[in-house]
């Protein structure tokens, strides 16, 4: 999963279904899925009531589920599905601060918030095992923030280094036990850093020669940490993952300006990752000629991109297309997201490929249009 908050940063995503076989060395693809297989995208979001935002959730685009019982401005900003039950993380506002909060089946739960400065809190990551629920995200604000996980509403800090004050969590893991958090942290001169932490302590990580990085994703699989991210080369921000701290980099397609990193998943010794890429476009609106990014869905096995037919999309001139999150049933991997119209950023349209790599838009009816913060991606056999 992976979210983008609409307060902090705006980001769109694009959902898909891609079939492939994995062999731990190069990836090709797999033959056709299991008949009678279902395939559930949940989205976390929000609804207008007026000028205000409500928390909901949407189930394939078509149905806004409300997240009620609190006063005023609200919001989903990530959600996790386990055994039929759907627990989104978000926030509301009491009238001066905004308060992380987290809903289970529309049932509003509180996170321990007490002491946290600045503006607000907010829950960026969300993970359930064991019937526990663990959330990630931070209080302050976005520059400057506390980063924080909690456990069933009880808050740990994110430990930051020392002659700092400054970290944040964005995504988060359970496994054997262990909290396994992803995000950032200031250095010593004040500077953004990938950071990843087990049990709110930090983990090392290769970060050498490289002026600022993000992470945005996290796995674990046999003890092993993975991390997907960003870092910066000295112009443009690009795609990388680590194993165990040890810096591996995302193939950068040509013409590439700026890469977005959403989400992480292992299958054996494969590693899968999701995102999106833009490249600079030309556009003509009417007689002016002007230029444009242009996100494009991206996926990456072992850092080699994967294609992706977007046909209907990445030509379109007026739609953007990312992909978001990854989920692997009975060895086929399903990638998620949406596209979004570019200059209507409240029509966030559901949709998914299957292994020939066409896009596929199988949820009729769509109803209002809505914003995506993130998503997730459900499979199961329907029989």
């Amino acid at each position: 999963m992976r979210k983008s908050f609409s307060f902090h940063i705006a980001l769109c995503t694009i959902c898909g279904i891609i079939l492939f076989a994995c062999n731990g060395e190069s990836f090709s693809y797999r033959g056709v899925p299991e008949p009678r297989i279902g395939v559930s995208i949940y989205s976390a979001s929000f609804y207008k009531q007026g000028y205000v935002k409500k928390a909901c959730y949407f189930v394939n685009g078509r149905r806004g589920v409300e997240l009620g019982g609190v006063p005023g401005m609200s919001e989903a900003t990530v959600l996790a599905v386990a055994d039929d039950s759907v627990y989104v993380a978000g926030y509301y506002n009491d009238g001066t601060n905004d308060i992380a909060c987290y809903w289970v089946d529309g049932e509003l739960h509180s996170l321990d918030v007490e002491g946290i400065s600045g503006p607000g809190s907010y829950a960026a990551g969300i993970a359930v095992s064991g019937g526990n629920v663990y959330i990630c995200g931070f209080g302050n604000d976005y520059i400057y923030p506390e980063g924080y996980y909690w456990v069933n509403g009880e808050r740990f800090d994110l430990e930051a280094p020392a002659g700092t004050d400054v970290s944040l969590g964005w995504a988060i893991t359970v496994a054997d036990n262990d909290v396994y958090v992803a995000g950032f942290y200031h250095n010593e001169n004040s500077v953004r850093q990938a950071g990843c932490w087990k049990n709110g302590l930090l983990l090392d990580m290769d970060i050498s020669d490289i002026p600022s990085s993000f992470t945005w994703a996290i796995a674990v699989s046999d003890n092993t940490v993975y991390a997907a991210g960003l870092y910066f080369n000295g112009s443009i921000w690009l795609g990388c993952y680590w194993i165990n701290g040890e810096r591996r980099l995302l193939q950068v397609p040509e013409e590439t300006i700026d890469m977005y990193i959403t989400g992480i998943k292992i299958d054996g010794t494969n590693v899968h990752v999701t995102g999106n890429y833009s490249t600079e476009k030309t556009f003509v609106a009417g007689n002016i000629q002007r230029w444009e990014f242009k996100p494009n869905a991206g996926y990456w096995v072992n850092g080699e991109m994967q294609p992706l037919n977007l046909a209907g999309l990445t030509d379109n001139a007026i739609v953007d297309s990312y992909t978001n999150a990854i989920a692997i049933y009975n060895g086929v991997v399903y990638v998620a997201g949406y596209s979004a119209y570019r200059h209507d950023y409240d029509l966030h349209v559901p949709c998914y490929w299957v292994n020939d790599g066409i896009v596929r838009r199988d949820f009729p009816g769509v109803g209002a249009p809505f914003v995506i913060n993130s998503q997730v991606i459900v499979v199961k056999s329907l029989e």
